[in-house]
């Protein structure tokens, strides 16, 4: 019988950022494109400061009606935080999902895939495989 192991990365968090200005508001904001989150596909993007020092570092994902940032976890409080400061008016919410969704290291999606169907991978991302819901795998 096959084994099959998986990681849960622990250490990243999520936070989904939702509303009718989401989009706009990202793309005033973060150092990357976010027209280039197609297809399933995520972009490494930053927040920086106004002088161009690196806040944080995260990976921005288009789900349709929503976007999702993977993040380090230790920061998503403080990145939501700072994300604040620029919504003023914009019709955005914020919601850190790190308790919530997890997130699945590169290269196991299709071991994911047959361990649980239920997992369903992502193609086409470079660092996101997956992303579940909770509650967690047993095996």
């Amino acid at each position: 019988m096959a084994q099959c192991n998986i990681t849960e990365l622990t250490t990243r968090g999520v936070i989904k950022v939702s509303g009718g200005d989401a989009k706009k508001f990202l793309q005033d904001i973060v150092t990357n494109d976010v027209a280039k989150a197609v297809d399933g596909k995520a972009v490494h993007a930053g927040l920086l400061m106004p002088q161009g020092k690196i806040l944080f570092d995260f990976f921005l994902l288009d789900r349709g009606d929503h976007f999702l940032l993977e993040c380090a976890r230790d920061n998503t409080a403080d990145l939501i935080k700072r994300l604040t400061f620029y919504k003023l008016r914009a019709a955005v919410e914020l919601e850190d999902l790190s308790g919530t969704l997890i997130v699945w290291p590169r290269g196991m999606a299709h071991r994911i895939h047959t361990a649980k169907p239920s997992l369903t991978p992502t193609p086409g991302l470079r660092y996101w495989e997956c992303v579940s819901s909770r509650p967690r795998l047993s095996m």
